[in-house]
């Protein structure tokens, strides 16, 4: 028997029985957007900002790619425009970009209009974590001086937001 097969004979018989490797674990949060308080009378768009938290244990491969998609929330859509609503259920439009001007739109497989999820690759030593971070801009869109006073939400129930 050659040194390498027997090196490998006892390190078989060294790995306790019934081990097998963990699957990667991760979990995700999203903050809150606030747009503030917005002027829809100047005709201007405004922009605000949500962060995406990913940590992630056991990444046996070294490797792990991540989908965060993320769909119209409980406003719904129309096209690529999300949509905020008030009180009286009157809509806000607002769009999500991976990046700051709105070029590329934050979206989900499901409903292409809105853009798609961006890929996040990320890479660990064997066994390893990952916690890492990704801006979601958020923009107003502009000329909607019809939009009354008040409060406008949208909310994302899991239904909304999938990581795949």
């Amino acid at each position: 028997m050659t040194r390498w097969a027997f090196l490998a004979l006892v390190l078989f018989a060294l790995w306790p029985a019934g081990r097998t490797a963990a699957a990667a674990s991760c979990s995700f949060s999203i903050s809150t957007l606030d747009f503030g308080s917005v002027d829809t009378l100047s005709e201007a768009t405004a922009d605000g900002t949500a962060t995406l938290s990913i940590n992630c244990t056991n990444v046996v491969t070294g490797a792990l790619r991540i989908c965060p998609n993320i769909g119209s929330g409980s406003g719904g859509a129309t096209g690529n425009l999300r949509h905020m609503r008030d009180a009286s259920n009157r809509p806000l439009d607002y769009t999500l970009s991976v990046n700051l001007g709105g070029g590329t739109l934050w979206g989900t497989i499901e409903n292409l209009l809105l853009g798609t999820p961006p890929t996040i690759d990320l890479t660990t030593t064997l066994f390893g974590s990952i916690s890492t971070t990704r801006t979601i801009y958020g923009t107003l869109a502009p000329n909607q001086q019809s939009a009354a006073a008040g409060l406008y939400t949208s909310n994302f129930g899991a239904g909304d937001v999938k990581i795949s």
